[in-house]
C-alpha cells in the first residue's frame, strides 16, 4: 500500500472511531423507591436537558420490584449528556372513572413528577445501575 493510500485508511478508520464513539448506552437500568417501597408501574421520562443538543427523550416503565430497563427504539442509544427525569404514576381508576375516561390523580409527588420541579437528573452514561430511593 503507497503511504498516501495508508494516511487515508488510517484517517477513515480515525474517523470511524471517533463517529461510532459520540453514541451513547444502547440501554439504562436501575431501581427506584418511594419511602422504602418499590415503585411499580412507574412511567420514566428522561428529557434532554440541552434543547440543542440533538438529544431526544426517552421514555420507560418501572416493574413490579421497582427495577426498570430503558430501551430505545431498535438500533439506536441514549445520548449522552445531561437529563432531567420526571416520575409519573396515575392512581388506578375507579369503574365511573374508566367509564368517563378521566384521567385520574397523580400518586408521585410533584418534585419527582412535574417538569419544571423535578429535582431528579442523570448524566448518561452513568457508569452503573441507577439507583434512587426517594421519600415524599
Amino acid at each position: 500500500m503507497t503511504r498516501w493510500r495508508y494516511r487515508l485508511a488510517a484517517g477513515g478508520v480515525a474517523a470511524l472511531a471517533a463517529v461510532a464513539g459520540c453514541g451513547g448506552p444502547s440501554s439504562l437500568s436501575g431501581a427506584i423507591t418511594l419511602d422504602g417501597a418499590p415503585l411499580a408501574g412507574a412511567t420514566i421520562t428522561l428529557h434532554p436537558s440541552d434543547p440543542g443538543s440533538g438529544a431526544v427523550m426517552v421514555v420507560g416503565a418501572t416493574k413490579a420490584d421497582g427495577t426498570f430497563v430503558i430501551t430505545p427504539a431498535a438500533g439506536k442509544s441514549i445520548a449522552r449528556g445531561t437529563y432531567k427525569m420526571t416520575l409519573s404514576k396515575r392512581a388506578d381508576p375507579t369503574p365511573a372513572e374508566s367509564a368517563a375516561m378521566v384521567v385520574t390523580r397523580e400518586t408521585v409527588p410533584e418534585k419527582y413528577s412535574n417538569l419544571t420541579k423535578t429535582e431528579l437528573t442523570v448524566t448518561v452514561p452513568t457508569g452503573g445501575d441507577v439507583v434512587l430511593n426517594l421519600t415524599r
